[in-house]
């Protein structure tokens, strides 16, 4: 065993290799032996790991601090060293090591004194104290909050109530002969007969059952029928459902509001070209001379075309 002070010492550099925590993983434990410069032809890093694969605890694949000092009996065998020689080496590096790219000094950038035009303005603040000014300033101007935008006004768009089943039956199934699941899963939806007896999953359940293998649609026949079993599901007639699908009318679409905007909806408050009703691409100005009943635009698209005319003939000739 170690010494009590070479292993707490020890357990301090266990524990920086570790990240603070309590145990140490594998690659952290690589780290370490590389770190530490432990690593020679007698101790190489497949060796570190098939110590670490025999100390650490299985499932978790870490090590606790016991298991880093019982390894290290392993590596100090391999080395041919004593255990308390390793121990102190490991000591002695302290942590782990961490390599980066020193920038060089570029005078341009890193001294705001010799910046120029806009950017002397807004240099850089490199001094605490002027820092500390700043946020100061910012803890003692209040900040105001946004205003929450507006939410959307949304509008729902019901039909009028139906005079029979097989018209309500219609207009949920946009005209056509036959309803189809999707339809037929919006019709509970929007005559609200879904409730704690009667559920999405149930109506899902019904349309399978009465739906016309193959085509996955149903008519007004089976229709009623898929009725007569809703009723059944929330205890009451079938004609109780009927009843209320009819007073529903058909189904109910949703929409959002747009706001007034005054600019935009009074044709009085219009200027310039818009006053006048609108841009055109077409002159609306009088005929031309020689042109009855020929607008401007017109008259420009006949004249480039005789134009280009003229240019073939002259190329042909030469």
């Amino acid at each position: 065993k170690l010494k009590q002070m070479d292993s707490k010492s020890l357990e301090s550099v266990f524990t920086a290799f570790a990240g603070g925590a309590k145990e140490i993983n594998g690659k952290q434990f690589a780290k370490m032996s590389k770190d530490t410069k432990i690593l020679d032809k007698a101790l190489t890093s497949t060796d570190i790991d098939l110590i670490f694969a025999k100390h650490m605890t299985k499932g978790v694949k870490k090590m606790t601090f016991a298991q880093f000092e019982a390894s290290l009996t392993d590596m100090a065998a391999k080395k041919k060293i004593s255990k308390d020689a390793l121990a102190d080496k490991i000591i002695k590096a302290g942590g782990p090591q961490y390599k980066g790219t020193d920038a060089e000094k570029v005078k341009w950038h890193d001294d705001p004194n010799l910046y120029s035009g806009a950017y002397k303005d807004h240099a850089p603040k490199n001094k605490p104290a002027e820092e500390e000014e700043e946020k100061k300033e910012k803890k003692a101007t209040p900040v105001k909050k946004a205003a929450a935008p507006k939410k959307a006004k949304e509008m729902e768009v019901a039909q009028g109530p139906a005079n029979t089943i097989d018209e309500a039956f219609r207009n949920f199934a946009g005209g056509a002969s036959e309803i189809n699941g999707k339809q037929f899963a919006k019709m509970s939806k929007d005559t609200k007969i879904l409730d704690k007896k009667c559920t999405s999953t149930d109506i899902d359940l019904i349309f399978a059952k009465f739906m016309t293998k193959g085509t996955k649609k149903m008519n007004l026949s089976q229709f009623t029928q898929a009725l007569d079993a809703i009723g059944a599901k929330k205890g009451i007639s079938g004609q109780d459902v009927q009843q209320i699908i009819i007073k529903s009318g058909g189904p109910v679409y949703q929409g959002v509001q747009a706001e007034k905007v005054k600019w935009h909806d009074d044709k009085e408050l219009y200027s310039g070209v818009y006053k006048q009703g609108g841009p055109s691409n077409v002159d609306k100005g009088g005929d031309w001379p020689g042109y009855p009943k020929k607008n401007q635009l017109n008259l420009v698209s006949y004249l480039i075309f005789h134009v280009s005319i003229e240019a073939t003939h002259v190329s042909k000739k030469k």
